[in-house]
């Protein structure tokens, strides 16, 4: 049985106290990314809503723009299952009980249906990391609070790459294939030479 598309789990951004209220810019944002929705215009519609997430997130506009990710293709797989998985998270410890109650639900089934078509890489770096440190995946840079979590790649080669400053620590290619996880070790910075000892 061919699945539901997952734009029928993107419920409601808009309330009816929300419509009763002046509208602020969050609440004016999120409803022109339901209005886009509606209108089957997923890329407006992520747009917007992430220009309301960059004034807060909530588990249900995460939801919303996990959803539109999905919607929108291939291209954007990966992106929908971070953000599935960032929804989980902040759906379990939100004090809000529809969060728990809808958005939770909503946000597990596309963690692990979509998650089924990703493979992982987890990055591990060293303790402490040397100065200037950043490591790329894909050729994008990593946030240094992603290093040691299960990172979505789409099936196939993937690149990892280290960098302490201008120095290059690690480049490595890897075949990832979907619903695997591949561990990759940086290594630190190798160590110095010591000085010769002066003549006698």
């Amino acid at each position: 049985m061919k699945p539901l598309p997952w734009i029928t789990l993107a419920l409601s951004l808009t309330s009816a106290r929300a419509w009763a209220q002046p509208q602020s810019e969050y609440a004016r944002l999120r409803a022109l990314a339901q209005e886009a929705s509606d209108r089957g215009q997923y890329a407006e519609a992520l747009a917007h809503a992430e220009r309301a997430a960059a004034i807060r997130m909530e588990p249900a506009l995460r939801r919303f723009i996990a959803v539109m990710h999905a919607e929108i293709g291939p291209d954007h797989l990966t992106a929908a299952v971070e953000n599935a998985d960032l929804c989980v998270r902040e759906s379990q410890a939100s004090e809000n009980p529809d969060d728990r109650r809808d958005t939770l639900g909503v946000c597990q089934r596309m963690a692990t249906e979509l998650g089924r078509q990703v493979g992982r890489v987890v990055v591990r770096v060293p303790s402490p990391t040397p100065p200037g440190f950043r490591v790329r995946l894909q050729g994008v840079e990593l946030d240094a609070s992603r290093f040691g979590e299960p990172l979505p790649v789409l099936p196939g080669r993937v690149r990892v790459e280290a960098f302490a400053g201008e120095s290059v620590l690690m480049q490595r290619e890897l075949e990832v294939a979907a619903g695997q996880r591949e561990a990759v070790d940086v290594p630190g910075p190798a160590p110095r030479a010591s000085p010769p000892p002066p003549p006698p």
